[in-house]
This record gives structure tokens, C-alpha cells and sequence, in this order.
């Protein structure tokens, strides 16, 4: 009997790990597309990834397309240029009934002439669908208590990283 009960508790624990790498692979996945999308300028790509509140506060699809389009083409014609922008390790992840939230960091190098632009932010990461599909919300370019208080759905034990940036 004790036999059957540590192979019963071995596996549920590799289901639960397994589930857990599920969505963790999403999401590894879904934020390395959508950084990919940035560099390149694919903006349908990216507003896959930009949460329906955002895009509504945007004016729609359209117009988000429109003003991310707007803005890239006016960074690029000051000489900005992306260089290299990765996604690290997860720093943290809450689970609830309802959502999924984790804290991802993104890593971005933007080229501005002889000058270059490193900075280490962070990504606010929501999945409303067990992991399966992720929204991403770039938490440098916010104040917290801005960000809280848009999205008042972000638990409160979450803790959200100072960015950094870095011009060499």
C-alpha cells in the first residue's frame, strides 16, 4: 500500500510539472514572437500579443496599427535602430482560478547613431485561458501605480522590477 500511494503522489506531481511547463513554453514562445515582431516591425504580430485593453484605449486595431506604424517609422527616420532584443527567464508567476500573471524580462539594445541604448525592462504577462495565449505589457514605459490602476486584475502579491537602462 505505501508503494502505490508514493507512486500515485509521483504522478500527480509530474502532471502538475507538466501542466506548469505547458504554459510556461507558451509563454516563452508567444513573448519571443512578439518581441521578434517588434524588431521586424510586424505590428498585426504584435497586437496579437497587446491586451484588448490597450488596443481599446488605442482606438481599436486599426488605429493601434496605425500609431505603432507612425511611431517606429519616426524613430527609425531620428536613427534609432533595434539591435538585439531577447526575453530572459521567468521572475515570477501567480496562478489564479481566473488568470495566470508572470513577470518576464526583456532585454533590448537600440542603436541611436555611435551610441548605444541597453535596456533591462520587464513584461507584465496575462493569460486568461490557462497559459494557452498570452498578453504582454512592457512595464518600463508605466509607473506601477499607473499600471495597477488600469489593469486592477494584477494580484497584488505580484511584484513588478525597476527597469534600467544603459547608454554606452
Amino acid at each position: 500500500m505505501g508503494k502505490k500511494l508514493i507512486i500515485i503522489f509521483l504522478i500527480i506531481g509530474l502532471t502538475t510539472n507538466l501542466k506548469a511547463q505547458v504554459y510556461l513554453d507558451n509563454l516563452y514562445k508567444q513573448a519571443n514572437e512578439m518581441a521578434i515582431s517588434v524588431s521586424k516591425g510586424d505590428y498585426k504580430t504584435l497586437l496579437k500579443y497587446t491586451h484588448p485593453k490597450i488596443i481599446k484605449m488605442m482606438g481599436g486595431t486599426e488605429k493601434a496599427a496605425a500609431t505603432l506604424k507612425q511611431t517606429m517609422t519616426g524613430l527609425k527616420q531620428q536613427g534609432f535602430q533595434f539591435d538585439k532584443i531577447s526575453i530572459g527567464k521567468v521572475v515570477q508567476t501567480i496562478k489564479s482560478p481566473k488568470d495566470i500573471q508572470s513577470i518576464v524580462p526583456q532585454i533590448l539594445d537600440l542603436k541611436f547613431g555611435a551610441k548605444t541604448i541597453h535596456s533591462n525592462s520587464y513584461l507584465f504577462s496575462i493569460s486568461y485561458d490557462g497559459g494557452k495565449n498570452w498578453y504582454f505589457l512592457d512595464t518600463g514605459t508605466t509607473q506601477e501605480a499607473d499600471l495597477r490602476k488600469m489593469f486592477p486584475e494584477i494580484n497584488s502579491k505580484l511584484v513588478i522590477p525597476k527597469s534600467n537602462k544603459v547608454i554606452n
